[in-house]
């Protein structure tokens, strides 16, 4: 068997698996899908706003990022870390930020002592979308038992 052989049975046997314990972390990336961005403008939208949670994680004591840091790169097939950009209008990533999803997110940080913190990403405007267009929210990692409740609702993008 190849190396890529080994590969893929390997990540095949990791997806097939039951692992009811694990309870992965998962960042989140809201796409605004009211903008109408080409997929290139949204791959460089969601790596801004990744690099700008980073950044800005990286002055909190408190963070999970690198737990989640953690896992990437001690798991070659990442297991339990993920991240997954989801499809928000602009009035959803506005809740989420300072909103009653805000709030939901606030209460799930409270009562189970996590940080889970936004950060939206405004374009300039030089190419596809109007300056200071909301085009993405990066939301930090947090567990995806935690979190469910409130990202169900939005569709995978």
């Amino acid at each position: 068997m190849n190396n890529k052989e080994l590969i893929d049975k390997e990540a095949r046997e990791w997806v097939a698996a039951d692992k009811p314990d694990v309870d992965p972390l998962i960042t989140y990336l809201f796409v605004n899908k009211n903008l109408d961005m080409s997929h290139g403008k949204i791959g460089v939208q969601t790596a801004r706003a990744a690099q700008v949670m980073l950044l800005n994680e990286m002055q909190h004591e408190d963070t999970l990022l690198l737990k989640s840091l953690d896992e990437l790169f001690q798991d070659s097939f990442m297991h339990g870390n993920k991240t997954i950009c989801v499809r928000a209008n602009e009035s959803q990533m506005n809740r989420l930020m300072s909103g009653d999803l805000s709030q939901k997110l606030e209460i799930i940080a409270k009562d189970n002592g996590i940080p889970i913190r936004t950060y939206p990403v405004y374009d300039i405007g030089a190419t596809e979308v109007e300056p200071n267009s909301l085009t993405v929210v990066a939301m930090t990692p947090v567990y995806k038992s935690l979190i469910q409740p409130v990202v169900k609702k939005f569709q995978l993008y």
